[in-house]
């Protein structure tokens, strides 16, 4: 994917988060509500939040990873999910499913812990 593009994604995905300057504090609660997303393929539905991970070269700098329990991305049968991201209209959310590219030729872009898939975006 164009690094533009996946920029582009990952402001429409965390704009939300940060457009209420009136409020004080955001609570955890939302914050994670917020970061979570359905994906799927033909087969399989599951769930998906999105994290920040420090960057270990670039000081105060982030890296957006997707973040599942192993069971859910394992049971696809594609290498293609769709993500339902969201995107924020006045008090209304817009669906926005996106192609997301898990393996190719069934080889994993991720990292696996026993517990979950970690996918650098």
């Amino acid at each position: 994917m164009k690094p533009l593009l996946r920029l582009f994604i990952i402001f429409l995905i965390f704009s939300p988060l940060f457009s209420h300057a009136n409020q004080t504090q955001i609570d955890i609660s939302t914050i994670l509500m917020r970061s979570t997303f359905k994906i799927q393929d033909k087969k399989s539905l599951g769930t998906v939040f999105i994290m920040g991970e420090p960057s270990e070269t670039l000081q105060g700098k982030l890296y957006y990873v997707l973040i599942s329990a192993a069971h859910v991305l394992e049971g696809f049968e594609s290498d293609v999910a769709i993500i339902h991201l969201r995107k924020q209209e006045g008090e209304n959310f817009m669906k926005l499913p996106f192609p997301l590219q898990l393996r190719k030729d069934g080889k994993p872009f991720y990292g696996l812990d026993t517990l979950m898939w970690m996918l650098r975006l």
